[in-house]
């Protein structure tokens, strides 16, 4: 059992349209601004995603990239990610914000 199921956290809503072949890397790849905009519609600040068979967590708010960025390290380790990968990074989660893409 992953640490985030011992304490009773539960996964984003996962953005619907994953294809089988690529998952939702092909419509990221074709308007990266577009899918990240409707992820943050479907799903809110925090969306689950299929980024080319990669698990993907996109924090596309403010609020939610404040956690990320003042969490410590060792919470959101990727090496203890078990294949869950987080995004929040200055190129997704800021410059290709909802609130900038559009």
């Amino acid at each position: 059992m992953s640490e985030a199921a011992k304490a009773g956290l539960k996964r984003p809503p996962i953005v619907s349209g994953a294809q089988a072949e690529g998952g939702h890397m092909p419509e990221f790849e074709k308007d990266y601004c577009a899918f990240i905009s409707r992820a943050h519609a479907e799903c809110g600040e925090l969306a689950e995603f299929d980024f080319g068979g990669q698990e993907t967590i996109l924090m596309s708010g403010p609020d939610a990239q404040e956690v990320f960025f003042r969490t410590p390290d060792e919470v959101f380790s990727q090496a203890q990610a078990s294949g869950l990968k987080l995004v929040a990074s200055l190129t997704m989660g800021v410059a290709a914000s909802p609130m900038n893409c559009g």
